[in-house]
């Protein structure tokens, strides 16, 4: 039968749009063991002393010459190809304690396209870039840094705020001296930095009311359409603890002010397709039964292509990931992608029985769920039992309701 590939292919094409649009949130008031889960983590990076330790904590010459990263581990849309993009405030507290007579280097606030940390990029690169990356397009990183140390002749001191785009040379800069806030000075310090699409602004300690910091920035230009958000840090032979106490982070959505009534419209489009097949469905069924004639049930031998490859076999050999949309071109979220792919490949389910419910589906797609498990290889169909008599199925037709439907519920 064709009518469920069909109406789970439209339905996939409704998980595949949402997927495209993420609305980003989250708050660690504190750092635990098992928020390690939630971030990537480098190698000179852990969790310790119920904070993130961006370079390592502990005393002696492993502290030297470190460069660390820790990230949100899901990327995030900044831009859209149309235009749109993303506003977002980010507050976290800050507390760096120098281990050696002079501190260094520092620690940053980095958006980047890329989670690993540049090899090489120890010392006063502040692990946002390394000597040839530094000034370059490649980079693709774009970072808020906390200096404690005079590295270059640009730096007005060693405790100061600097704006840096693919380089560690600040497009702008402000000293904290005036401020009474010292970087190094053990001290948990309060940070909040807001973008609204033009202006990228930076708040220090108590006063949330007037930046430090201000500068107009189109992050479109510079970075790409997806980027991870974090810290990164680096020692030299001068040393320091970076740690980041707490993080809350919020970005409003990326996404075309029409495509709601798209997923609408895609949405009834598939109900409709579905209530259509299963019409279909009993009524060859019935002319089955009447006629006793055995139809092969594949009667479209392409139907792989044309649902773009969406079958069991890349979950078989562990790559369900071929199976998504190319005309996505690798941008989406991978687990929220195997997620959809897996609900979309229990949807395809040949017996009605064995596929998800409605709510089910709705529990999946909003996280309230895991995806449901699905065999490495198709199952076969299997038709149902037959009624004992038609009157009694025309019957059952008129005087009931559909019972593999029943459970049918919204959330």
């Amino acid at each position: 039968m064709r009518f469920p590939l069909a109406a789970t292919s439209a339905i996939l094409a409704v998980f595949l749009a949402l997927a495209q649009v993420q609305s980003l949130a989250f708050e660690f008031p504190n750092f635990t063991i098992s928020d390690q889960s939630q971030l990537i983590l480098s190698d000179n990076s852990s969790i310790a002393l119920g904070a993130i330790q961006v370079t390592p904590d502990n005393h002696g010459a492993s502290m030297v010459n470190r460069a660390g990263r820790t990230l949100y581990k899901w990327p995030f849309r900044l831009w859209s190809k149309k235009g749109k993009k993303a506003n977002f405030n980010t507050t976290f507290v800050l507390n760096v304690k120098n281990m050696t007579a002079s501190s260094g280097e520092g620690l940053a606030f980095i958006l980047t396209g890329d989670p690993d940390v540049p090899a090489g990029s120890d010392g006063q690169w502040l692990g946002i870039v390394n000597s040839r990356l530094n000034g370059t397009t490649e980079a693709e990183t774009v970072a808020v840094e906390f200096d404690t140390k005079r590295s270059f002749p640009e730096d007005p001191d060693g405790n100061h705020i600097g704006l840096d785009v693919n380089s560690v040379y600040s497009k702008s800069w402000v000293s904290l001296n005036d401020s009474g806030i010292y970087i190094s000075a053990a001290t948990d310090i309060k940070v909040a930095v807001q973008y609204d699409g033009k202006n990228l602004s930076v708040f220090v300690g108590d006063d949330m009311k007037n930046p430090v910091l201000s500068e107009p920035l189109d992050l479109s230009a510079y970075l790409p359409e997806m980027v991870y958000v974090g810290f990164s840090g680096s020692t030299s032979n001068d040393t320091q603890l970076n740690c980041v106490k707490s993080w809350e982070f919020n970005i409003s959505e990326v996404k075309d002010s029409k495509l709601w009534w798209v997923w609408i419209l895609v949405a009834v489009g598939a109900v409709l397709i579905l209530l259509i097949g299963i019409g279909i469905a009993f009524f060859l069924y019935r002319k089955r039964g009447c006629e006793g004639i055995n139809r092969e049930e594949n009667t479209y031998p392409n139907i792989e292509e044309a649902i773009l490859g969406f079958s069991t076999a890349p979950k078989k050999r562990g790559t369900i990931l071929e199976g998504a949309d190319p005309r996505l071109n690798g941008i989406f979220i991978e687990e929220e992608m195997e997620c959809v792919l897996i609900l979309g490949l229990a949807c395809c389910h040949p017996n009605p029985k064995n596929r998800p419910s409605m709510k089910t589906v709705l529990q999946v797609l909003t996280g309230e769920a895991p995806p449901p498990e699905v065999p490495a290889e198709r199952p076969a169909f299997m038709w149902p039992p037959m009624p004992t008599s038609f009157n009694e199925w025309d019957s059952s037709l008129v005087g009931g309701q559909l019972s593999p439907f029943s459970g049918l519920s919204g959330r």
